[in-house]
């Protein structure tokens, strides 16, 4: 069998979307058109749906003509039944029968099988999908909208209409009560501070004055004086028996 699948040939659409594509139908293994060509239009509409593609072809001028396609893209393989259409519209013109089936590859070729009511058998073609000539009929670019979030808003006056003056109040109330508890802390921190350096000097001069009041009340300086008042006088006495 011809391998034209790797001839050159422009990409199939991705983008979701309807297309219109020329198309043909070719012999199964050798490169030229099949008998079952006359049966077709040959411009097809591919759709591309979530990433997944289909293509629609209508039949022209025939009653009966059946479809159905290779699931593995080639003419080699199992076969499915194609979706049969009714009034299929291409170029402007409606076709009273059309068949859809999924592009399963993404090669020129797709192996279909067909049948005609003049034909006795149903043999195998080659469909041919030439994307150089493809157009776009309707492209579906819708995206889902993302919600961007909102700036903060700088604007002095949002501010203002944000804050209303009770939370201002609030706010200096709780301020100037919570500096009261540190200033009346601080004020009897220094209160006890001065009282313990007062205390070393109270005790200092309860200590002078209790032992000036303990000299006060000694007897030494009485009995000193007696002492000498008695010596002088024994001195004396002593003096006079010596004369």
């Amino acid at each position: 069998m011809l391998n034209a699948g790797l001839c050159a040939y422009a990409a199939a659409p991705t983008v979701d979307g309807v297309y219109a594509v020329p198309v043909t139908l070719y012999h199964s293994e050798k490169d030229k058109e099949s008998m079952g060509n006359q049966y077709i239009v040959q411009t097809a509409l591919i759709t591309v749906k979530d990433g997944k593609k289909s293509i629609t072809v209508a039949a022209d001028g025939v009653e009966g003509l059946t479809f159905s396609y290779y699931t593995s893209g080639s003419v080699e393989g199992s076969t499915a039944e194609e979706k049969k259409e009714s009034n299929v519209e291409i170029n402007g013109k409606i076709y009273a029968e059309g068949f859809t089936f999924p592009l399963v590859t993404e090669d020129q070729y797709v192996g279909v099988k067909f049948k005609a009511p003049i034909m006795p058998m149903s043999p195998s073609a080659r469909l041919k999908i030439d994307y150089n000539g493809i157009k776009t009929i309707s492209v579906d670019e819708t995206e889902p909208e993302q919600t961007e979030p909102e700036p903060e808003s700088t604007d002095p006056t949002t501010v203002l209409e944000t804050t209303s003056p009770s939370d201002h109040a609030t706010e200096q109330i709780t301020a100037e009560e919570a500096a009261v508890p540190a200033e009346t802390a601080s004020a009897e921190h220094t209160t006890q501070a001065a009282q313990t350096i007062e205390q070393p000097t109270e005790t200092t001069n309860e200590i002078t004055e209790g032992e000036e009041q303990n000299a006060k009340s000694s007897p030494a300086p009485i009995i000193i004086v007696v002492a000498l008042i008695t010596a002088v006088i024994v001195i004396v006495v002593v003096v006079k028996k010596k004369k």
